[in-house]
């Protein structure tokens, strides 16, 4: 609806303009504009003043302008009713001075820009904007990990994970000498991170990518040795390089470690069906006592007849094959009487099986240990003894060694001939041993018995001594005011401390050494039968008057013609040497307070003295 006052547009069915504020239901104007709906030129009437004022009551004031806008009101009344019903395109009246008014004000307010613009203001906030952006940006890229990446492209100096991150782009797009250059980059530049052992397994794909089959290698050692030895992924991978590489053997032994390291079962199951099997030999390991024979025949075999090699008894540095001996099934090993470690393996071309081990212990029979035919006691007469071995099935290969004058028997003491033993008076101590064929000796049998009668000579002492001189006591100035000055004198360096002396004469030589005293005698040795030896012995006695003066157990020749006159740990010893050209020696030694011995020997040429000598041994 039009309001017919101010033609402004109504909304709705409303009965009072909200623009002018005039009643839009007054009845007088009902068929005019019922008139200008139908299209219809509308009635225009002229309304005076007066009549509006009777019509309506108001009271005008009585100024010109109200009249003027009246009129021109009522003008633009008129107009409406003409245009009334036409669209607002065709009408062709123009709007009244205040509705031009109207207009042009909301078209200015439309149009009003401000007449200064502020572009210094508009400047430092586009700078403001860029230097937060750059800054943004740049932080970024040095922040961020995407940031780093696109500067790794770029070539820039960025942080370890953009360089891995950077590597595996070039190793997914194919270009391997720069995924190896990034990752060793970055390796050099983090050696130690949480996630290395991910890393490395990169680097080593990127260098099996490049044909690079050692470094990787290299970098799968590492990993099990250095950053972790119980994940199975790097033993995986190596495995998997020495077998491509048909590295059998390396791959035997890696796989044994590999099994050490991580309890993976199926590392022992692979070595297994890589390895030939190990030897196995007839006779375990064990403790053997031979009852006849003296070795032990052991046999070795292999599961798939290959060769074997085989060590006993080697160091511990022999490795097998390479110190070992090849095994003939037609020469069985022979272990002799002790202890022996075996050492086997079988060996396919380059292949190798585990060692086969095996420890024995071969002992042969020991014979029994005789019997003597005296029982221990004392005798007032002289006694004889009988030895005997209990087996006498065995006793034909039984050899029976004794003593009696109180030393052990060894395969170098008297054997026993059968005959019975006369035994010295005083007491003494029957020891026998029975040795058979193979060597193997007896327990000792040890008899002591005493024969009560009077003993006529003892064991040589320190009381035993030359004529003229003592060892040990006589001086230099002593020996020479009686002897004379020697042929000849010498410093000589010998078994004593310090400078010693050594005189020779026409009958001998002696030998003195330094003192607080002065220089004492220690050794002589003479071949003149004027000088007296100890016991009235003396240079061309014969060996039976030698002996004779001296303590003898009687007992008989060893095999090598020696024989013991008389043995004793605490006071010394008597023993005639056997030697050659017919010629012997006989030492009579006892031992010293400070542990050392004095030894009178008599050299012998057809049972004949022909020298004698005494020193002193510290």
């Amino acid at each position: 609806m039009i309001c017919r006052y101010c033609s402004q547009s109504v909304p709705g069915s409303g009965t009072v303009c909200p623009h002018c504020g005039r009643s839009l239901t007054d009845n007088q104007n009902t068929p005019d504009v019922f008139r200008m709906r139908q299209g219809k030129q509308a009635r225009v009437e002229n309304y005076t003043i007066g009549s509006q004022r009777e019509r309506t009551g108001e009271t005008l004031l009585p100024d010109a302008p109200i009249a003027s806008e009246r009129r021109h009101r009522g003008q633009k009344y008129a107009r409406d009713m003409q245009d009334a019903g036409k669209p607002q395109s065709r009408r062709g009246l123009m709007p009244d001075a205040s509705v031009r008014r109207n207009t042009s004000r909301r078209q200015e307010k439309k149009s009003t820009k401000p007449s200064a613009v502020n572009w210094t203001l508009i400047w430092l906030i586009v700078i403001v904007l860029c230097i937060f952006s750059v800054v943004g940006g740049l932080l970024y890229l040095r922040m961020t990990d995407p940031g780093q990446l696109i500067l790794a492209r770029m070539g820039k100096e960025v942080n370890a994970n953009a360089l891995w991150a950077l590597g595996t782009e070039y190793l997914d797009q194919g270009y391997i000498e720069k995924s190896i250059t990034a990752y060793e980059t970055a390796l050099e530049q983090e050696p130690k991170r949480d996630d290395l052992y991910d890393k490395l397994l990169l680097l080593a794909e990127a260098y099996e990518a490049g044909g690079y089959y050692g470094r990787a290698e290299d970098i799968y050692i590492r990993l099990y040795t250095e950053v972790d030895e119980t994940n199975v992924t790097a033993y995986n991978m190596r495995i998997r390089i020495l077998r491509d590489q048909q590295r059998y053997p390396e791959l035997a032994d890696f796989l044994k470690l590999a099994h050490q390291k991580t309890g993976y079962t199926d590392y022992f199951k692979q070595r297994e069906e890589l390895l030939p099997s190990a030897p196995t030999v007839d006779e375990p390991g064990n403790t053997y006592r031979l009852e006849d024979g003296i070795y032990k025949e052991i046999h070795l075999r292999s599961k798939e007849d290959y060769d074997i090699y085989y060590i006993i008894n080697g160091a511990e540095t022999d490795t097998l094959p390479e110190n070992g001996t090849l095994y003939n099934e037609n020469e069985p090993i022979r272990l002799y009487e002790g202890g022996h470690k075996l050492r086997a393996v079988a060996v396919s071309s380059e292949l190798v099986s585990d060692e086969m081990t095996a420890t024995y212990s071969v002992a042969l029979k020991v014979p029994e240990a005789p019997k003597a035919s005296l029982a221990p006691n004392t005798y007032k007469t002289r006694q004889r003894v009988y030895l005997r071995y209990p087996d006498e099935v065995e006793a034909e290969n039984i050899t029976i060694y004794y003593t009696i004058d109180g030393q052990s028997p060894t395969s170098n003491s008297p054997i026993y001939t059968g005959e019975p033993v006369p035994l010295p008076t005083g007491r003494v101590i029957i020891k026998a041993v029975a040795v058979n064929r193979y060597g193997k000796v007896s327990n000792e049998m040890s008899v002591e018995v005493k024969i009560d009668l009077p003993i006529n000579q003892r064991f040589f002492n320190e009381r035993d001594a030359f004529g003229g001189f003592t060892i040990l006591s006589t001086t230099l100035e002593q020996f020479t005011k009686k002897y004379g000055e020697p042929l000849e004198e010498v410093e000589i360096t010998d078994v004593m401390p310090g400078t010693c002396l050594k005189l020779s004469y026409d009958w001998g030589e002696c030998r003195f050494y330094m003192t607080e005293e002065g220089y004492v005698l220690y050794m002589l040795e003479t071949s003149a039968s004027s000088m007296g030896g100890p016991r009235s012995t003396k240079v061309g006695s014969k060996l039976d008057q030698v002996v004779s003066q001296y303590r003898d157990m009687g007992q008989a020749h060893d095999q090598n013609g020696d024989r013991s006159i008389y043995w004793d740990k605490s006071e010394g010893y008597g023993k005639l040497y056997k030697l050659a050209d017919d010629s012997s020696r006989i030492d009579y030694v006892y031992y010293t307070e400070d542990g050392g011995s004095v030894i009178l020997s008599y050299s012998l040429h057809s049972n004949l003295v022909d020298k004698i000598g005494m020193r002193y041994e510290p």
